[in-house]
């Protein structure tokens, strides 16, 4: 795969959504609920999601950067704090969307996306009134994008396990998607420092890039999985040269007597 088959994406709005991870799937399910809705435009807004379900976790600066907040079923560790951090959201001009979702329990994940897609009672839908505010929101969001202006960004370099990106300097934050899977085990540093990374329209990965000047991005991927694996496979197989060590040692002593 070439450097120019990395599809890459600037969008100019962003929206975060903050739900609980009722599907195992990082809030995919819930993200899709907004993007098969037809005022989504996915070159004008982007649907961030997926790390967790506690308003809490988020600090004021990481919420600051996203145009709309949408909660659905989250939760807090701290009533007061949370309180708190979404009441900074609204004052520094930030628009919170709490939605109401109806679930018809279906536990098989391979029947429940195939219900989502063909909209034939699907496992979950939005309530009524909560359907009609994302829509009045996501054309909200298409008029801002048309008013934005994003950089442009350049690959670096490419191996499949590190990717990295330079950005122009813009104004406004914005979300930045590239086209590997969203999957555990990926990390990202903006300009030298860890940012958070989070699923974007419920498939690939994203980040968040804060205005200023050029940006440096560092995708690697380095899942826990693999090296616990790796780390197990060497034991075994130190394991097995030791039997095998021992079992010849034990042959060369036995034929001497």
């Amino acid at each position: 795969r070439g450097l120019g088959d990395v599809y890459k994406r600037q969008i100019p709005t962003s929206v975060l959504i903050i739900s609980q991870d009722h599907d195992r799937d990082f809030n995919a399910a819930e993200a899709r609920l907004l993007v098969f809705t037809p005022e989504f435009d996915p070159n004008d807004t982007a649907i961030l999601h997926g790390r967790s379900a506690y308003v809490d976790d988020y600090g004021p600066i990481e919420l600051s950067a996203f145009d709309v907040v949408i909660l659905a079923d989250w939760r807090a560790h701290n009533d007061q704090a949370a309180t708190e951090r979404l009441d900074g959201y609204l004052s520094g001009g930030g628009q919170l969307l709490v939605v109401d979702q109806i679930f018809r329990p279906e536990p098989n994940p391979f029947v429940r996306s195939m219900d989502l897609l063909r909209n034939v009672d699907p496992p979950r839908r939005l309530a009524e009134r909560s359907q009609k505010d994302v829509s009045m929101m996501l054309r909200s969001l298409s008029d801002r994008a048309r008013l934005r202006q994003v950089p442009a960004v350049s690959i670096d370099s490419y191996t499949p396990t590190e990717i990295r990106f330079r950005t122009g300097g813009n104004q406004h934050p914005f979300p930045f998607l590239f086209s590997q899977m969203y999957f555990p085990g990926w990390t990202v540093e903006l300009d030298g420092m860890p940012t958070p990374i989070y699923m974007a329209d419920s498939l690939i990965n994203g980040v968040m890039l804060p205005p200023g000047q050029a940006h440096t991005l560092k995708f690697t991927f380095a899942p826990r999985e693999f090296y616990v694996g790796a780390a197990i496979s060497l034991t075994a197989i130190v394991v097995l040269l030791a039997g095998v060590t021992w079992t010849i040692r034990q042959d060369t002593a036995t034929r001497k007597t």
